[in-house]
């Protein structure tokens, strides 16, 4: 059972979000894909760094197979960054 400090915070965060008003927001199309970019590129930092990790450390003796998928799953995450990059998603 959580505590009732942060149950009541909930509970009104929950209030808020119930009562707040609902605005349409328009994004434009270059916008979007930029926003998309970034994502694909985020993705592509996080497989490069914590794929590889934590193939690794899942055992305690590391074989050949291991270190071809942590090898796999590094080039893909360098070719998530590539693509995010392309996309328009440095900032």
């Amino acid at each position: 059972m959580g505590s009732p400090c942060l149950l009541l915070g909930f509970e009104y965060l929950a209030l808020q979000f119930h009562n707040a008003e609902v605005k349409p927001c328009s994004v434009d199309e270059k916008k979007r894909y930029e926003l998309l970019g970034e994502s694909v590129r985020e993705v592509g930092i996080l497989l490069l760094v914590f794929g590889p990790l934590e193939t690794l450390l899942r055992s305690g003796n590391v074989k050949t197979i291991d270190w071809l998928i942590a090898f796999v799953l590094a080039v893909f995450g360098f070719i998530l960054i590539a693509v995010g990059v392309s996309m328009g998603g440095e900032t």
